[in-house]
């Protein structure tokens, strides 16, 4: 069991490390990055394509609109935003007590594992006052909404919406054919993370325009805010952004140091019992 506890320590370790790095390199270099790209834009709002502004910064307001919405191809459903994620969830034999019975097997029972060995990205076309968003921003684009599912083609498609309070999704699809029998091992399903914008969301965006097309610049968490903003409102939504950023980027690998100490402490301490 020590041994155990200090590898899992060693883990912790390696990923308070990890966390620690992208956090150094938020903070140094990213947001000051992001402040001296947004200070020197060209702000556009809803104006229209300017030659002169090519190669340049540009700050630019409108509605959005999908293009070509985001398609998953293996499941046959697409969404009318930015990007989503699938993750696979797989029922899993296990020796914990759930709520799933394994029948057939002795004092075993079914759980749902996480599903984040199984993850597929997809992401849409989409415009923004005239402007094409190039594949990167895309790409980037985080994830911070709810998927939203039409029931009545997924049905034809052959998959169902299933609920489960048990995890923080709640909201799943699950082929209909293993929702009308007892659960058996081997059954999955899929959750879907999304991006909050899609067509007819108002946002204001900023890219460094080449012809009609503005590529990512900066980072994920400063590129597009919601609502149409003058550029003073743009910065200060972002600089706000930033604190709450940092102040994440410096709990994240403490908490990770923090519980890396108490498994060696605690595998310490049951080697001294025993």
């Amino acid at each position: 069991m020590n041994t155990v506890k200090k590898i899992g320590a060693v883990f912790l370790f390696l990923c308070g490390g990890f966390f620690a790095i992208a956090a150094i390199k938020m903070i140094f270099i990213d947001i000051p990055k992001g402040k001296k790209s947004q200070e020197e834009a060209v702000y556009v709002g809803r104006g229209e394509y300017d030659p002169a502004n090519d190669g340049k910064t540009v700050i630019v307001c409108g509605e959005m609109k999908i293009v070509e919405p985001a398609y998953d191809d293996e499941v046959g459903i697409s969404f009318d935003t930015m990007r989503v994620m699938r993750k696979t969830q797989t029922l899993e034999l296990t020796d914990k007590k759930t709520k799933i019975e394994a029948r057939g097997y002795y004092n075993q029972y079914l759980d749902w594992n996480s599903g984040l060995s199984e993850m597929k990205d997809y992401t849409a076309k989409a415009d923004v006052g005239g402007f094409h968003l190039d594949q990167e921003y895309m790409d980037r684009i985080i994830l911070d909404g709810k998927a939203e599912y039409d029931e009545e083609k997924l049905e034809q498609q052959g998959y169902r919406v299933v609920k489960d309070r048990n995890f923080s999704q709640t909201f799943f699809i699950q082929p209909v054919y293993q929702t009308e029998r007892y659960p058996q091992k081997g059954d999955y399903r899929y959750e879907y993370s999304s991006s909050k914008y899609g067509t007819g969301s108002t946002v204001t965006v900023i890219g460094v325009q080449y012809g009609d097309t503005l590529r990512f610049t900066g980072s994920a968490a400063d590129c597009i805010r919601e609502g149409e903003l003058t550029k003073e409102e743009f910065r200060e939504e972002n600089r706000k952004g930033n604190v709450g950023a940092i102040i994440m980027g410096i709990a994240l690998p403490l908490a990770f140091f923090a519980a890396g100490i108490f498994l060696l402490i605690s595998s310490g301490s049951s080697g001294e019992r025993l």
